[in-house]
């Protein structure tokens, strides 16, 4: 079943056949079919925006239902929203409309959507980001993001003061930052665990799903550690 935007002429589907058609972005990788269909969400509800004379997909967003609640998604770092860019904000109400329509149907009633940091993302997230709370839409959690761009420096005298006195403090006290192989996966998710045990939670990938991910996607995967004076976590 679809709806038509009249004014687009765009329409939206819920887990429509995309035998065919061609995505207009490069979804991220949590995002990708493949890597959705392997974490065996049951049931995977999918909602797109679709020009179909065109074949072509201009958005996407995928939920999985627990009780009452819908998650955009739950064993990933994020879920939400997939797009191209020339999406206007008026498609953008009537399909968030149209999938609060199909979950409710199906007795959600509260949803939930982990975005991606804004590294990921480009200007046109902010006017989405307006668009949801528009539409009632909360945001509950706000992740702090730290990075420095390695492409974009090419040595320490390059990074921020600041940085620059951070990096020196922990060479001082013996800290290392390391690559690990894939061989630390055991230790590192150990500690990881014990991390989230301290504040009451739980990791949101099981040892079995993120053991299976390393094998089905190489080089998807890296583990980094930071160690002091070589010890284990």
């Amino acid at each position: 079943m679809g709806y038509e935007d009249i004014e687009t002429m765009l329409t939206f589907h819920a887990n429509p056949d995309l035998a065919g058609y061609k995505i207009l972005f490069d979804p991220n990788f949590y995002n990708t079919n493949r890597f959705i269909q392997h974490q065996r969400y049951d049931p995977l509800l999918s909602f797109y925006i679709l020009d179909e004379v065109a074949k072509e997909v201009f958005a996407m967003i995928h939920f999985t239902q627990v009780g009452e609640f819908a998650f955009s998604l739950p064993k990933s770092p994020f879920g939400g929203f997939e797009y191209d860019a020339s999406i206007d904000r008026d498609t953008w109400i009537n399909f968030v409309q149209f999938f609060e329509l199909k979950l409710k149907k199906l007795n959600v009633r509260k949803i939930i959507i982990t975005e991606a940091p804004g590294i990921y993302r480009d200007e046109s997230t902010s006017e989405l980001l307006d668009i949801l709370t528009s539409q009632r839409y909360k945001v509950t959690v706000t992740d702090l993001n730290h990075f420095v761009s390695l492409e974009e420096i090419e040595g320490i005298k390059q990074l921020h003061s600041m940085e620059r006195r951070h990096f020196r403090k922990s060479l001082a006290k013996n800290y290392k930052w390391k690559l690990e192989s894939n061989d630390a996966l055991p230790e590192v998710y150990s500690f990881i665990e014990r991390c989230r045990e301290q504040q009451d939670l739980k990791v949101n990938i099981s040892y079995v799903d993120i053991t299976s991910a390393f094998k089905v996607f190489p080089g998807k995967y890296r583990i980094m550690s930071v160690r002091h004076l070589g010890s284990c976590f």
